[in-house]
């Protein structure tokens, strides 16, 4: 449908020059009142518009395609379709457990939708809720992909695969688009921390769709969803800098080198920096997730998130433990009783 599109598409040059002392000839034909209403019916039920049109949208597109012709309309609606069919792709490889052949449906449904802003005017509210979902699809998949990092190697050759109809309808894309909007957020890392972080990023864009403008009122079940996936990334999070604090207190505490030696003999070390900031990126993540249950009123989800302060308090406290020199644990220091404590 887009290469007929595209090939019907001439720009003003290509257009052969009209001769002024030739008439041009007309031809009438008789069709009944109701049988031309029902045409223009059909024709507006497949090429209407998803969204309301721009007024300042009068230049032609990348393409040469002038706005409000026909084939304007019909490359919104197949943009707009094609986005959706590699949504569901994306959904179902997914629930397959397919994480990279997933992200490269997704990342093609976002070059879709980023094409599709490139020549549309504006943007029906259905469309802006659509592109929530994909964003939200987004980021499961980049959470999924980070939850199974050993698997790298097989998630990487999906991803990179690509059949001639993708191929075809990305040159269709590049037409209109560079389709980079989203380059970032379907990028498939190496870095897990990297791969949480967009995932967090997703559902903070789709969280802020949701809550301002048009959607504000009409995307609140769509809302709940989302404020429930950022709770559950900003856990991943949390966990993910709380178990980095804990390995490096463990490196210090049973180093076989002189840093164990010191740790063991004269009862510890002082907390490094590095250690201190993950501390405070898990405790600010914990918070935050506490934040997103507690708006939906997910008293689970937040008890989870308290015994996870909890435990990250804990290994706070542990920190600044103070070990003699016969290897027994001396009193409670007051940073190590403050961390307790709470």
């Amino acid at each position: 449908g887009l290469k007929a599109v595209d090939s019907s598409i001439k720009k003003e040059s290509d257009l052969p020059a009209a001769d002024p002392s030739t008439p041009i000839p007309l031809k009438y034909e008789e069709r009944s009142q109701n049988g031309a209403r029902d045409v223009e019916k059909e024709i507006a039920l497949l090429l209407d518009r998803v969204g309301p049109c721009n007024k300042e949208l009068k230049v032609p597109t990348r393409s040469g395609m002038l706005p409000g012709t026909w084939q304007h309309r019909m490359k919104l609606q197949l943009f707009l379709k094609a986005s959706k069919a590699y949504y569901v792709l994306s959904d179902a490889a997914t629930n397959l457990l397919k994480y990279g052949r997933a992200l490269r449906y997704i990342k093609l449904a976002l070059q879709c939708h980023d094409a599709y802003c490139s020549i549309s005017g504006g943007l029906h509210p259905q469309v802006l809720l659509f592109h929530c979902q994909c964003l939200s699809l987004c980021g499961d998949v980049q959470l999924m992909l980070a939850q199974n990092a050993s698997n790298r190697a097989a998630y990487l050759e999906e991803y990179n695969y690509q059949t001639k109809d993708d191929q075809e309808i990305l040159h269709c894309l590049h037409r209109e688009s560079s389709c980079q909007a989203f380059s970032m957020a379907t990028d498939l890392a190496s870095d897990p921390e990297y791969q949480l972080i967009v995932s967090s990023k997703c559902y903070e864009a789709a969280h802020d769709l949701l809550t301002s403008g048009v959607l504000k009122d009409l995307g609140q079940e769509q809302l709940g969803q989302v404020l429930k996936r950022l709770g559950n990334i900003r856990n991943e999070m949390g966990v993910f800098y709380m178990n980095q604090a804990a390995a490096m207190q463990a490196e210090k505490q049973g180093g076989e080198g002189f840093l164990g030696f010191y740790y063991r003999r004269w009862g510890g070390l002082s907390v490094c920096v590095a250690e201190q900031e993950l501390w405070k990126k898990s405790f600010s993540c914990f918070e935050k997730g506490m934040q997103d249950f507690n708006a939906i009123s997910d008293s689970v989800n937040t008890a989870l998130l308290l015994c996870n302060i909890g435990r990250l308090m804990r290994i706070c406290a542990q920190a600044h433990c103070v070990i003699t020199s016969d290897h027994s644990r001396g009193e409670f220091s007051p940073e190590e009783t403050l961390y307790y404590n709470k």
